[in-house]
């Protein structure tokens, strides 16, 4: 049994140190030092781990953030490999959601790679979040693939209420789709009136990756100028995905 826990201790902190390394191949220069772990913690931020028979395979790291209001923000969330797509990563969320809601903070923020499809439905449908800030350009540098690490950054409300199971199997009602992502044309749809998805591509094998990121970041620094991101809807009969926009 999966067991979730806060992690403060000098040695479940360097776990989580040798776990990120684990995870996403940090060097030792990339790893995030001993002293910062605990400055976060000493900061008001909140560190979680997961563990399978005291072994860890999961943590989180967030911390208080200043922007309209305090705020959380989880600065990374991590699973092993083998892991993946078992619910830890979502309930690790729902521990700092706890977190943040007995400290009274109403919202918490993080980044992630819109072009992760599984990260997007999980952090837009299934949590909730939305996005309504321009898209980060390259913001931990070039990948192994020289191609930009572009990041959404995600916004929760934690006194809005989740309801979007509606959306599990269809569209919304009078959605207007733009295929353009597809079609490689970069003209948004612009019409406030009605939602907005944007056809995305339910794989991305085999695509010239730097041609469609230069197309993704054309199409959605003009659309959230006027539209936020609300879901991400993943039609696994239909092998089709859509980020649903509304109009501000």
């Amino acid at each position: 049994m999966i067991k979730y826990k806060k992690i403060h201790h000098e040695n479940e902190l360097k776990k989580v140190i040798r776990l990120g390394k684990e995870i996403w191949g940090f060097s030792e220069a990339e790893s995030m030092p001993y002293h910062t772990l605990v400055t976060i913690l000493h900061s008001g931020g909140i560190i979680f781990g997961a563990f399978l028979n005291e072994i860890p395979i999961g943590y989180s790291i967030a911390t208080v953030a200043l922007k309209d209001e305090y705020a959380l923000y989880l600065y990374m969330l991590g699973v092993t490999k083998k892991y993946t797509s078992q619910g830890v990563a979502q309930e690790l969320f729902k521990k700092n959601e706890v977190y943040a809601m007995k400290k009274n903070i109403k919202s918490i923020y993080w980044s992630f790679n819109p072009l992760d499809s599984r990260a997007a439905n999980l952090y837009l449908h299934k949590l909730n979040a939305v996005i309504d800030q321009p898209i980060v350009y390259n913001m931990y540098g070039l990948d192994s693939n020289l191609l930009p690490s572009d990041r959404f950054i995600a916004r929760l409300n934690l006194s809005q209420e989740k309801d979007k199971s509606i959306h599990n199997k269809t569209l919304p009602k009078n959605t207007k789709i733009d295929h353009s992502l597809l079609n490689q044309t970069n003209d948004p749809i612009m019409d406030r009136h009605h939602d907005i998805a944007v056809e995305f591509p339910y794989c991305l094998q085999n695509m010239d990756m730097k041609e469609f990121i230069n197309r993704f970041r054309k199409l959605f620094t003009r659309y959230l100028k006027n539209y936020i991101i609300v879901d991400f809807i993943r039609l696994k009969d239909k092998r089709k995905c859509y980020y649903i926009l509304n109009g501000l």
